[in-house]
């Protein structure tokens, strides 16, 4: 979890977590090739109560890559993110920018060991449920249970976390690149434009 750059979200996932409330929920969400969503609802499909929505943290410059998990939230409105969260299964960048509502979704974090159970859960069988997706088929034929959300040890899984922040540094890198590539380019053909003046 990216307490640096999400610490509102952060914090609000982990006191979820840390009082069991994500325990015995379901993933409810399960739509291939986008996102497993879960986090707010038990098995008999009945919203658990949440706390007041949190502040939506999309600008922290977090990607929506294949494993980050992610704030779901209202559609029309970008504050109201509570406990049901989701994690991608591609890379999703349309999440990162702002929808009609002026707003994007916060990435927080990423999965660093199981994205195979993430993948299995991608792949059940999912029917059509207006309260889980009015649109498509996505909520599973079969309960996929959280039995339990704990904090990992941070020391075991140092290697994991550091490889991810050096992804992130090399991509941010890359983009500055880019950026600088593109702006140096129009200048060159600006300046050359000039000289025909």
């Amino acid at each position: 979890l990216n307490q640096e750059k999400a610490p509102i979200t952060v914090q609000n996932f982990l006191q979820y977590a840390d009082e069991g409330f994500y325990d015995g929920t379901i993933f409810h969400r399960v739509r291939k090739g986008f996102v497993v969503q879960g986090g707010g609802k038990d098995k008999d499909l009945k919203d658990k109560p949440t706390k007041a929505p949190i502040k939506n943290e999309w600008t922290t410059g977090l990607k929506h890559k294949v494993g980050t998990i992610a704030m779901a939230r209202e559609k029309d409105k970008p504050d109201s993110a509570t406990s049901q969260f989701f994690i991608n299964l591609v890379d999703n960048p349309t999440l990162e920018k702002p929808t009609f509502d002026q707003a994007g979704y916060t990435a927080f974090g990423m999965v660093l060991k199981g994205m195979e159970v993430v993948e299995k859960i991608s792949q059940v069988p999912v029917k059509l449920d207006q309260s889980c997706d009015p649109q498509k088929p996505a909520l599973p034929v079969e309960p996929i249970i959280i039995n339990k959300a704990s904090r990992a040890n941070a020391s075991e899984l140092a290697n994991e976390i550091a490889a991810v922040r050096a992804k992130e540094a090399e991509e941010a890198r890359k983009e500055a690149e880019a950026a600088k590539l593109k702006a140096d380019t129009m200048k060159k053909e600006f300046d050359q434009g000039m000289e025909f003046v």
